[in-house]
C-alpha cells in the first residue's frame, strides 16, 4: 500500500533568495528546490533537498504582487540514523517593500522523540490572514543529535524541499 499527500499551492514566487548557501553535498537546485513542486524522497541524495548541517536557514519569497497568506508549508525529512531531523521550529515574517518586516508567527515544534524512522513531511505554519508581498521563512535546526542518537552532540542535519504558501 502507497499513501501520497498533495499540498495546493496558491502562489508562485517571482523571486526566492537563502540567507546561506546550503551545503556543497546537498544544494538542489539552490533556492529554486524550494519551489519547484518536486518532493523530494526518502532518498536525500535524489536532487530535491537542500541541506545544512548544524545550521538553521532563512528563504525569503517575492510574489509578483501582495497576496493575501495564512499558511506557510514546509516539507521536511527525517532519518535519524542518517543524522537528519524535523525542524524544531519556524519564524514567519512579512513585507510590503521587502526592507521593513514585521514577525507575525514563531512556532516551535520541539525535538523527535527516540526513532529509527525515515519518513517526509509538511509542517504547516498558521499566521494571521496578512497581506504581503514579501514572506521571510526561517526554519530551525536543533543543531546537535540529541543524547539518544548513537553520536550524541554531533552536528544534525536539516532537510527542506518544499515551500508552500497559502
Amino acid at each position: 500500500m502507497t499513501a501520497s499527500s498533495f499540498k495546493k499551492i496558491a502562489f508562485n514566487p517571482n523571486n526566492v533568495t537563502l540567507n546561506k548557501k546550503p551545503n556543497e553535498r546537498y544544494k538542489g537546485h539552490g533556492a529554486k528546490t524550494l519551489f519547484d513542486q518536486k518532493r523530494g524522497t526518502i532518498n536525500f541524495v535524489d536532487g530535491n533537498w537542500i541541506g545544512y548541517e548544524g545550521s538553521h536557514f532563512t528563504a525569503t519569497v517575492e510574489l509578483d504582487r501582495k497576496e493575501l497568506i495564512s499558511t506557510v508549508s514546509v516539507g521536511a525529512l527525517s532519518s535519524p540514523e542518517k543524522w537528519i531531523f524535523y525542524p524544531t521550529g519556524f519564524a514567519v515574517w512579512v513585507s510590503d517593500n521587502g526592507t521593513d518586516y514585521k514577525l507575525v508567527k514563531r512556532q516551535n515544534v520541539g525535538t523527535e522523540k527516540i526513532n529509527t524512522l525515515t519518513r517526509f513531511r509538511f509542517f504547516d505554519v498558521g499566521i494571521p490572514p496578512t497581506k504581503a508581498k514579501y514572506v521571510r521563512v526561517q526554519v530551525k535546526s536543533q543543531l546537535k543529535n540529541p543524547s539518544w542518537h548513537p553520536n550524541p552532540g554531533g552536528n544534525s542535519w536539516l532537510f527542506v524541499d518544499e515551500i508552500v504558501l497559502n
